[in-house]
């Protein structure tokens, strides 16, 4: 099999694939003349942001009239006019995440409470391990589709030399993923994976009549989803198909290549044994793949490949890379933090410096609360960083602010979760913001500070009165009758706002639909004010919250069921 290709890590991925499209080693002996001949190019990426950046890349090199780029099993509406006409039947609309995570928490809950099941748990779960083991389920479910296994591959499994708490589970798995496909069905959905699957191997087996002999270039993917390897082995059989893999090692020795075939081995995390297992499908060798990088000026890719050297081939370690590293590591810093808040700090501070001196910075990090310090950080110093995880909704300010209020209500407005809430910047209770902030500080200094108010809005009240009458014992602030007023007017706002969450939290059951109803009520009072809230701050919730309430609604009709939301 030809086309296949790859591009060392020390290239820039997407701007080498650019360089190599526009020079002609991509496309075989395809024409590149008149104006339109980019246009006659197909493109397939793994993400919508590459697919972006390659569009960038053409554009810096003059290039305006761009190839087709897609993505793989995407289902953009921006794609849409670019795709081929499809003839298979329509798939059915993917289950939105909250309708199958409360559907899913729904099986586990139902389960793990019936008479014959309580010996799998010590204790029914509480809220939160439903929601954990309903988020489980749903990757074991996403999982086995996305593998093209079906659900009774687990009666295969060797249930008598697993334990008995092994067999209990494999009982709850059997229950749920013969449930689980009744409920998509009674809903008219499918899971988003399985669609995905169905759109790729859509793609594969009409790829030929589809792209006939125009070019065609998939690019970036290791193959690791089988329906993916399908596509990729149909693109490279074309007679202009061309597959571009990121970062195979072509210096693999045979006995390296038949250790990350064995399972006994472990070679699951090695970063070549998903590249492996593709080449294996496409009945293809490493060494027959073409390299697009051009060569390295430094040993840094040899230094990392042998840094990566699985465990029975390091013996020689010292000696293949004697003479590589101080070259290699030409460039490379190393800061010893004593604490995260450095390490963010320090990062920060040299990537403002590189912005500085005009060039480009790209910060990796698993560590998504490290992200998050660095991205608050270079905001001090106006700069925006653009996260290609994007933020999760409870750590964005309306989602902290929806936390804080449930945080509050379930203290009983304890000092830490009341201040947190009314130094929240969204929070106007019906005042400006100046005002909140004001009292705030009185209510921290005159009924916190030193002291333990009874719990809940009457112990403010009655710590306030302490304050004004003197019973208090060494306040950090003497309160004087203007301070009175003030107070009692936000405690009164308070009270009153939060009210409807903190009835759902004395109650031992309620439905998704309520919570949803009384929280959206609570955020809504609390951030009402007579100056607008930071619209950048609010608008991702205000847009999200009919569709979330509409969801939780739909899925406990359809469920019937009953969520516990407080243990």
């Amino acid at each position: 099999m030809t086309g296949l290709y790859t591009i060392a890590p020390h290239a820039p991925f997407l701007a080498t694939l650019a360089d190599r499209i526009l020079d002609g080693t991509l496309l075989g002996d395809w024409p590149r003349q008149g104006p339109f001949w980019v246009a006659d190019i197909t493109v397939i990426l793994p993400t919508q942001r590459a697919r972006l950046a390659l569009g960038e890349a053409f554009r810096a090199r003059g290039h305006g009239l761009l190839p087709d780029i897609r993505t793989f099993g995407s289902e953009n509406p921006e794609e849409e006019p670019f795709l081929p006409p499809d003839d298979g039947a329509p798939l059915p609309p993917d289950m939105p995440p909250l309708s199958r995570r409360l559907l899913l928490a729904r099986l586990v809950d139902a389960f793990a409470r019936a008479p014959g099941n309580r010996d799998i748990l010590a204790t029914p779960p509480n809220p939160a391990e439903v929601f954990w083991l309903a988020d489980s389920l749903a990757e074991l479910i996403d999982d086995l589709g996305i593998e093209g296994i079906a659900a009774s591959a687990l009666d295969d499994l060797p249930v008598g030399e697993l334990a008995g708490n092994w067999e209990l589970t494999l009982r709850f798995l059997k229950v749920a993923l013969e449930h689980w496909p009744v409920l998509l069905a009674g809903e008219g959905r499918a899971d988003a994976a399985a669609n995905r699957n169905a759109r790729i191997l859509r793609r594969a087996e009409a790829a030929s009549a589809v792209y006939g002999a125009r070019p065609v270039i998939a690019a970036g993917s290791t193959g690791s989803v089988p329906a993916t390897a399908r596509l990729l082995r149909a693109i490279a059989a074309l007679p202009r198909g061309a597959v571009v893999l990121p970062g195979l090692d072509t210096t693999l020795s045979d006995e390296a290549i038949e250790d990350l075939r064995r399972p006994d081995r472990l070679p699951h995390g090695h970063p070549q044994y998903g590249l492996v297992r593709l080449l294996d499908r496409l009945g293809v060798r490493p060494a027959s793949v073409v390299e697009l990088a051009p060569p390295f000026t430094t040993d840094r890719t040899p230094l990392v490949r042998i840094a990566l050297s699985l465990p029975d081939h390091t013996a020689d370690w010292q000696a293949a890379a004697e003479g590589l590293t101080g070259r290699a590591t030409e460039g490379i810093a190393v800061i010893a933090a004593r604490n995260e808040d450095e390490e963010a700090r320090a990062i920060a501070l040299a990537a403002r410096d590189t912005l500085a001196a005009k060039k480009t910075v790209g910060i990796v990090t698993p560590d998504r609360t490290l992200a998050r310090r660095i991205v608050a950080e270079l905001a001090r110093d106006g700069v925006s960083v653009d996260d290609s995880a994007g933020t999760p909704l409870f750590q964005a300010p309306a989602g902290r602010l929806a936390r804080q209020l449930l945080a509050a209500a379930g203290s009983e407005f304890a000092a830490v979760d009341l201040m947190a809430l009314l130094r929240h910047p969204a929070t106007r209770l019906g005042m400006s913001r100046w005002d909140v902030a004001r009292i705030a500080n009185a209510i921290d200094l005159g009924l916190l500070r030193g002291q333990r108010p009874a719990p809940g809005i009457t112990g403010l009240r009655a710590a306030l009165a302490d304050n004004l009458s003197g019973r208090t014992k060494h306040p950090a602030k003497h309160l004087r009758d203007h301070h009175a007023g003030d107070i009692a007017s936000l405690l009164n706002a308070l009270g009153t706002a939060v009210e409807p969450v903190c009835d759902i939290v004395k109650a031992e059951w309620t439905t998704a639909p309520e919570l949803a109803a009384r929280l959206i009520a609570a955020f809504d009072a609390v951030t009402a004010g007579p100056e607008p809230a930071d619209p950048a701050s609010l608008t991702h919730c205000r847009r999200l919250r009919v569709r979330w309430l509409r969801q939780c609604c739909r899925t406990s009709e359809a469920a019937a069921g009953w969520y516990r939301v407080i243990s």
